[in-house]
């Protein structure tokens, strides 16, 4: 299996995203400067442009048709999974228990 660079999935492109936010975060307070909802959002959306510009150099194109065909080959090969999924045993039901208070709001 050929490997995928980060920039190229979505997971590995949000850890970058992240990465480099909290970087940047980190040095605004180092400078007294305090990071808010608002600025942490902002800092993340304009982190969020520059990481799909890089992805758009980076990663390879590849059509919806081949993502559908190649899937479609993972769920063939995975019939004989489900089948051995069926003949588990049933998870089951977990009793919750309900505190005094709701239920003297129920009666």
């Amino acid at each position: 299996m050929s490997s995928v660079p980060k920039v190229c999935s979505f997971r590995g492109a949000r850890e970058l995203v992240m990465q480099r936010v909290w970087s940047k975060s980190r040095l605004l307070e180092q400078k007294g400067i305090p990071v808010t909802h608002d600025m942490f959002g902002r800092l993340i959306k304009e982190e969020w442009k520059v990481v799909k510009e890089e992805a758009a150099r980076v990663c390879p194109i590849v059509s919806f048709e081949e993502i559908q065909k190649i899937l479609g080959e993972y769920k063939a090969e995975g019939v004989v999974e489900s089948e051995k999924i069926e003949g588990a045993a049933k998870p089951v039901e977990a009793k919750v228990a309900v505190s005094l208070k709701a239920q003297r709001l129920e009666e």
